[in-house]
């Protein structure tokens, strides 16, 4: 097993940039697992919940060329009213 060594990392050249573009998963019903979820209080007060799923297809795979298609869906809760927003 090697060992990372920072000094080689750090002078190492590349030569042509790296492909920051991420191919969304498409729209449509797939099944999914949860992988997470985190809540958290914004500074205005508001809860909000990020559920991360993990996409069991074939399909949404091959679109995005990933070997696992990860999703971020956010929840808001309005405790006032107590109303539930899913973005």
């Amino acid at each position: 097993m090697s060992s990372f060594n920072p000094d080689t990392f750090l002078n190492t050249e590349f030569s042509e940039a790296f492909d920051t573009v991420k191919i969304p998963c498409p729209e449509g019903e797939f099944q999914a697992m949860l992988k997470d979820f985190k809540t958290r209080v914004t500074t205005t007060g508001q809860v909000v919940m990020d559920v991360y799923w993990i996409v069991m297809d074939d399909e949404a795979r091959d679109a995005t060329g990933q070997a696992f298609v990860r999703l971020r869906e956010r929840m808001e809760f309005d405790m006032l009213s107590m109303r539930l927003h899913v973005n």
